[in-house]
């Protein structure tokens, strides 16, 4: 599984297949790309685990070059977190998601939209004047809006996470711990932080059918979350195997390619609206 850094997993391997190893996008090359709208976001869907019915979606970035190659994340934000170009670059695709969460609004449908931060960008003095200003100009609403961050790197600098998050969850925004598992996040550190939602990482997704050790991380974050009172999202669910399992342990959210890839909005919409949404 190929990690790009804050932001977005390539989540199995038929994606890791659609964007081989690619060469980075040079500063210049992103610089220019933002101020030529060379961004574009895929939406891949979140649904009820029990009744399959459409709760949100996940955006997720690509890049298009000028020859018309479609590039994903490994390609530019690498560079972009070595440069100065990442705050540009989230604000960018974030001012993007808002547009189209305020489109479906004005269409009457209220699907959550979870966007991914870096825990270092979230701990900006700006970042929350920032995010209010694009959901403002947007006419978005803060209360649809779940901001993703990696339990991975919480723990670099507990208080500084916690004053940031706690900020940005008083302005209406939903907070998810993203890729559970895979860091040390304690129960009492949990209970500190303003959470929203706890998002179980793939491999423990993935691998809860062949390993007992994965499914008991599985099982045990699930009831984690309840003690909480936080939403459990499964995320890399890819067949009937996963979801039947995602239920038997009382998971309130699925996303995976079982489900649906990631789309582009048109696509997306048409996906929605053919199942009734």
């Amino acid at each position: 599984m190929t990690r790009l850094l804050d932001w977005v997993e390539i989540k199995t391997a038929a994606v890791e297949q659609t964007f081989p190893v690619q060469d980075e996008l040079s500063e210049a090359e992103i610089r220019d790309g933002i101020s030529a709208g060379a961004l574009r976001l895929v939406y891949q869907p979140k649904v009820d685990a029990l009744t399959l019915d459409l709760v949100g979606a996940e955006a997720l970035l690509r890049w298009e070059t000028p020859d018309g190659r479609r590039l994903g994340p490994g390609a530019v934000i690498p560079v972009a977190e070595r440069s100065d170009l990442m705050q540009s670059l989230t604000r960018a695709v974030f001012s993007m998601a808002m547009t189209q969460l305020r489109d479906w609004q004005q269409l009457g449908h209220r699907w959550k939209l979870s966007c991914n931060f870096s825990i270092n960008d979230l701990m900006q003095p700006e970042v929350v004047a920032d995010l209010e200003r694009i959901i403002s100009q947007a006419e978005a609403p803060a209360d649809l809006v779940i901001l993703e961050v990696s339990e991975s790197k919480i723990a670099e600098d507990v208080a500084s996470v916690l004053s940031a998050l706690t900020r940005l969850r008083l302005k209406g925004f939903g907070i998810s711990i993203d890729d559970f598992g895979t860091g040390f996040s304690s129960m009492e550190q949990l209970r500190k932080f303003p959470f929203t939602e706890l998002k179980i990482d793939r491999a423990f997704v993935a691998g809860a059918q062949q390993k007992p050790s994965a499914r008991a991380i599985f099982e045990s974050s699930v009831n984690l979350a309840k003690l909480l009172g936080i939403s459990s999202v499964a995320e890399g669910a890819e067949d009937a195997e996963d979801l039947a399992l995602c239920r038997e342990l009382g998971v309130d959210l699925i996303q995976g390619y079982f489900i649906a890839k990631p789309m582009p909005p048109e696509e997306f919409l048409a996906w929605a609206l053919k199942r009734g949404h």
